[in-house]
């Protein structure tokens, strides 16, 4: 007879589970599913039950979207286990997520601090009163639930479980040592951030939690704009409180390019870019509202909130390296494969790219590169292209943006139409896209050697960044052969 998904889930995470010593006794990470009625808490026991069947129901009802490698239906459920975890994970009949319980508290206690924290109240324009600190408190939890459940659902319909179901059982959140670790894992990780904003924000400022959270929090009789402005800074401000309570990683000490995750200032970033791309596209006043200042008080009144958790330590180091040359190059190498994997994503799904993925473009990029390569040939149309580009940090962007040129280059000769390329960069009009392929295809040759010189400059430091630490290279390849314990 069939198992249920409760009864599979259970059996996988009791068959998989990685074990770690501790005094002197071997003992599994995860013991198995976790029995809510097992809580001590009755009314942590109710909450998590109907999350569980709201996120259950959801992830059952979900859009069929064609870029998804979706095949399985969903399950969610608790995992019992002494560490702080969320695991994506899949058998033949399945696709599951998994919260560990001592998650579960470490993001309880998260929203106590914060929902106790005056500053965050005052930026979210809430009385000070019990009954709306509980409620802001619930509100919060929610936000930050979704926001690590959505992030897992992305490993699955992106295809990174799939992609690493050989080397590793779980696809976790939260690892030392952590095997198979890399930038293109890095990566994995960013675009399952980005993802999961979208859904969120979706979710809360669209869908129909939105006039819940309005009742209790009593914004009924505020004007939309002002709603929108609440749930909006919610997110961030949860977004903010999650990556601030892990210890920040040490860039001195640490393989950049051995991370499982990215830096967490660099995961901030990106998460706040893609909220954004979701507010231009959904709630475009919210771009203006949300300034640079108000994030920034926004993350002072989080950082002061949740201090205390990651050790009493801050992101001074992070921010300064990224800020760097080799920062900006991570970040850049980053960005590249993020839009690799989505193209590589996109393509799985498109049965027309498969039969022509032999070729370097599509028809519809070669007839793309024809018009534009003979009006590019004129010196009136030639000079005008470089008005979309523009020249920063030793490299070449799309004028006004953070998107490197390189970007968008490779989605095109990765056989992307500009209108699939759009798809990638919602930030971009199909204009700029058009005119970036135009400067690309007018300065071909130069445009290339740059590529590859960039792809030399990124591979020695990677090199130099072994030489300079031998010994920590040496403990991190030592490392990817044991076993190692999740962090706590």
């Amino acid at each position: 007879m069939a198992l249920t998904p409760a009864e599979a889930f259970d059996k996988y995470v009791r068959e998989n589970s990685e074990f770690v010593t501790r005094d002197g006794l071997r003992i599994p990470v995860f013991r198995g599913r976790q029995h809510l009625t097992e809580l001590h808490r009755e009314d942590l026991r109710s909450l998590l039950a109907n999350l569980q069947n709201g996120f259950n129901e959801a992830l059952a009802q979900r859009k069929k979207v064609p870029e998804h490698l979706d095949d399985l239906p969903f399950y969610l459920d608790y995992i019992d286990s002494d560490f702080s975890n969320a695991v994506a994970f899949r058998d033949d009949s399945s696709a599951f997520i998994g919260i560990t319980v001592p998650l579960v508290y470490e993001l309880l206690k998260i929203c106590d601090l914060l929902s106790d924290s005056e500053p965050i109240r005052r930026i979210l324009g809430l009385e000070n009163t019990q009954e709306l600190r509980d409620w802001l408190n619930i509100v919060l939890f929610q936000h930050l639930l979704s926001l690590v459940v959505t992030h897992e659902f992305t490993h699955h319909v992106h295809g990174h479980v799939l992609k690493h179901q050989s080397q590793s059982k779980f696809f976790s959140e939260f690892v030392a040592g952590n095997q198979n670790t890399n930038i293109e894992r890095q990566a994995e990780e960013a675009d399952a951030d980005g993802y999961a904003a979208y859904h969120v924000l979706a979710n809360f400022i669209d869908g129909g939690t939105r006039k819940n959270i309005s009742a209790v929090l009593k914004l009924d009789s505020a004007l939309p704009d002002v709603v929108d402005q609440v749930l909006f800074s919610c997110f961030v401000i949860v977004a903010g409180a999650f990556l601030f309570s892990r210890p920040p990683v040490d860039l001195t000490k640490e393989d950049l390019f051995g991370l499982s995750h990215p830096p967490q200032a660099a995961r901030l970033d990106y998460l706040m870019r893609h909220s954004i791309l979701w507010c231009k596209e959904n709630r475009p006043s919210l771009v203006d509202w949300m300034t640079n200042d108000r994030f920034q008080q926004t993350m002072r009144a989080v950082a002061e909130a949740t201090w205390g958790m990651n050790g009493g330590l801050n992101w001074d180091a992070q921010t300064t390296f990224l800020r760097s040359e080799r920062g900006e190059k991570y970040l850049q190498e980053l960005s590249r494969l993020i839009d690799a994997q989505k193209a590589a994503l996109r393509a799985s799904a498109d049965a027309s790219f498969q039969e022509a993925q032999g070729d370097v473009e599509s028809l519809q990029s070669q007839r793309f590169f024809r018009t534009f390569f003979q009006a590019a040939s004129s010196s009136r149309i030639g000079h005008g292209l470089r008005e979309y580009i523009e020249q920063r940090n030793g490299g070449y962007f799309i004028k006004g943006t953070r998107i490197s040129l390189d970007s968008v280059v490779y989605a095109f000769l990765r056989g992307e139409s500009p209108e699939g390329i759009a798809e990638s960069f919602p930030d971009l009009s199909l204009e700029e896209i058009f005119g970036a392929l135009a400067f690309y295809m007018a300065n071909r040759k130069i445009i290339d050697h740059y590529l590859a010189e960039g792809r030399l400059e990124f591979e020695a430091l990677r090199q130099q960044a072994r030489r300079d630490n031998p010994v920590l290279y040496s403990k991190l390849a030592d490392a990817r052969h044991r076993t190692h314990m999740p962090k706590a």
